[in-house]
């Protein structure tokens, strides 16, 4: 079963979700990139930096063991996701910012995952879970399943828009399906170990969900912008790439137990953002 979820379920998962977010693109989404990239730049700090650092801080609250905080960082490295533009356009936050930070944090991740994972098993003796770690393979793999489907989703949407627009809402309920038959397979495949493993991180997962809201929206504040813009700062920071996530811990680390943790992660975090959309929605006056 998890030969087959790591191999092909997870990977076509990624891939069909991809392509859909790449249909909803254009180039001239990222024309308005050149007047706004300091706070594109911020953005991509609060992802890159801030949500790893939180990570380690909440491991070292914790007290996790090894293999849970590695899915943990493994999340913390993975950012961006069509879920969080889904987020932002329920909670009516700046969709087109939103856009622009998960299209470029899909690009930098192919690069900056491999490295960040590489090292963070070196850092924690970790070496007997996977004693050569791909990060050549991972890379390649990721370019595979985030950059290319983005790219022909793109080119879809240049050259047949009327088909692309059609094709965006099949495309992303397929993906999800796959995503929620990985889901339902992970939990049956592993349910005796879940109760455990859910009690040593359910709690440090709800944080770092939390916590990664509170910091996209601080910063947000802090840039000056209005309740559109932190909203999507949240989610964009707040709301990890669970599927990446599952494709490095199930795919090539083959280790359900980290797997587990952005499983876990993928459930979580529907709470506070559900709260979110919904407070977003009883103050309208706060719409901007």
């Amino acid at each position: 079963m998890s030969t087959l979820l790591s191999q092909q379920v997870v990977p076509l998962a990624l891939f069909i979700l991809m392509l859909g977010m790449g249909m909803t693109l254009r180039a001239d989404d990222f024309q308005p990139l050149m007047k706004r990239y300091p706070l594109v730049l911020l953005g991509l700090i609060g992802q890159f930096i801030g949500l790893p650092l939180l990570g380690l801080l909440i491991i070292n609250l914790f007290g996790l063991p090894p293999l849970i905080a590695m899915g943990l960082m493994i999340l913390t490295f993975s950012p961006g996701g069509a879920t969080s533009n889904l987020m932002s356009f329920l909670a009516r936050g700046d969709v087109p910012l939103s856009v622009t930070l998960t299209a470029i944090s899909s690009l930098l991740t192919p690069l900056t995952l491999p490295v960040l994972t590489w090292w963070t098993l070196w850092w924690w003796q970790l070496q007997d879970v996977q004693p050569s770690f791909p990060v050549s393979a991972l890379l390649l793999k990721l370019v595979a399943m985030t950059m290319l489907p983005i790219v022909l989703g793109m080119l879809c949407r240049w050259r047949w828009p009327t088909f692309a627009k059609a094709m965006v809402k099949p495309v992303k309920w397929a993906g999800g399906v796959f995503m929620l038959v990985v889901i339902v397979a992970l939990v049956l495949d592993s349910y005796h170990q879940l109760p455990e493993l859910l009690a040593a991180s359910g709690m440090a997962t709800l944080i770092l969900v939390l916590s990664g809201m509170a910091l996209g929206a601080g910063l947000a504040w802090a840039a000056g912008q209005a309740g559109a813009q932190r909203v999507t700062f949240a989610f964009e920071i707040g709301v990890q790439n669970a599927g990446v996530a599952l494709l490095v811990t199930l795919g090539l680390l083959n280790n359900p137990q980290m797997a587990l943790v952005p499983l876990a992660y993928g459930i979580i975090q529907l709470i506070p953002a559900a709260l979110l959309i919904g407070s977003r929605a009883l103050f309208q006056s706060d719409y901007r």
